[in-house]
């Protein structure tokens, strides 16, 4: 009857391990921003502080849009600046294709519309361990476009 508990509590504690360390994200940064009633005005700039220590590994860097059902447009154009703890400086304009040919959204459906995680640069090295601060605004040719958030994600690159 003893050994049948010791057993019972080993499986429970190795489920219990298990589940915690599957859940863990390889995100070294992920943060997420909800955007007021789901109208994003080119004004608007979203900002993130990303600490990085790791100045060896390989990193990706991701943005997650969330865009709504009523969002007018196939692609998204952002302006992303990224400004180093030595103060270097990078300005880049990105497009992001949202929806196919066919008039489908990408992304997974989620409550207010549709969520993608996209890649926005691959293998990156980050050169000094430190601060690094992104800076997100929507550059579309209209004031409001139809965004309810906009989050970035650096990870450990897998290769």
């Amino acid at each position: 009857m003893i050994l049948i508990k010791k057993f019972k509590i080993i499986y429970f504690i190795s489920g219990l391990l298990f589940f915690i360390l599957s859940c863990t994200s390889d995100f070294v940064f992920e943060k997420k921003t909800e955007i007021l009633n789901g109208i994003w005005n080119k004004n608007n700039v979203i900002s993130f502080n990303a600490t990085i220590n790791d100045t060896i590994s390989l990193h990706n860097i991701y943005l997650f849009i969330n865009n709504s059902d009523s969002y007018n447009f196939c692609n998204l154009y952002l302006f992303i600046s990224v400004t180093s703890p030595s103060r270097g400086y990078l300005k880049d304009t990105s497009e992001f294709v949202l929806m196919d040919k066919r008039g489908k959204w990408y992304g997974k459906k989620s409550e207010n519309g549709f969520l993608n995680k996209i890649l926005y640069k691959k293998n990156v090295i980050f050169p000094r361990a430190g601060n690094y601060s992104f800076k997100i605004e929507q550059a579309m040719r209209t004031d409001n476009v139809n965004i309810n958030s906009v989050g970035l994600a650096i990870e450990k690159s897998k290769n």
